[in-house]
C-alpha cells in the first residue's frame, strides 16, 4: 500500500526531468527550419570538459567577454588553462569563433527542456552558415524564454528573418 502513494509522486517527478523535441509541432512553426540573422556580433564556446559548443553574446554574463577585444585576447590564449582560482576554473570556455552582425543561421531543433522545480525552457539548437554542427542558440535570441502555449518567435532586438 504505501509504494502506491509514492508511485504518483514519482511519476510526477519524472515529467520534471524529461525533454521533449517540438522541432515539428506548431508552437515551433515560425522558427523550426528557418534562417535568420544576428543583429549583435556573437561567438562560440564551449565550457571547458564539454563538448556542447553554446553562441553567447558579449557582456551576457560575468563570465563571457564584455567586447570584441577581450574575446580576441581569449581566443589568443591556451584554452581551458586559465589558472588554479576557483572563478577561473568557472569561467574556463573554450572560445571557438566570432561571428560579426548579419552572421546567418538555421534552427534545426527545438526542445522543451526540464528545468526541476523552475519548470521548462526552451532549448534551441542550429547551423551557423557554413558549419553542420548544430550549436546551442542563446535564449534572450527567442520569445517566450520558459514554455507556454505561446508560439515561439525571434527576439527583434537580436535576430531578423534572413533576406531571400
Amino acid at each position: 500500500m504505501k509504494y502506491l502513494i509514492v508511485l504518483p509522486l514519482l511519476l510526477c517527478a519524472g515529467c520534471e526531468i524529461i525533454s521533449y523535441d517540438r522541432t515539428n509541432e506548431d508552437i515551433a512553426s515560425e522558427i523550426s527550419g528557418q534562417c535568420f540573422m544576428t543583429l549583435k556580433s556573437s561567438f562560440s564556446y564551449a565550457r571547458c570538459g564539454s563538448e556542447r559548443i553554446k553562441v553567447g553574446f558579449f557582456g551576457a554574463t560575468a563570465c563571457l567577454p564584455k567586447d570584441k577585444k577581450e574575446l580576441e585576447m581569449k581566443m589568443a590564449l591556451p584554452q581551458c588553462s586559465s589558472g588554479f582560482s576557483l572563478l577561473a576554473k568557472v569561467c574556463d570556455d573554450n572560445y571557438i569563433a566570432m561571428y560579426e552582425v548579419g552572421t546567418s543561421f538555421m534552427v534545426k531543433k527545438v526542445i522543451s527542456k526540464a528545468m526541476g522545480e523552475t519548470g521548462r525552457h526552451w532549448f534551441i539548437l542550429g547551423n551557423m552558415k557554413g558549419s553542420v554542427q548544430s550549436v546551442e542558440m542563446p535564449s534572450k535570441w527567442f520569445r517566450p524564454y520558459w514554455v507556454t502555449d505561446e508560439n515561439i518567435t525571434i527576439n527583434p532586438e537580436y535576430l531578423a528573418p534572413c533576406s531571400k
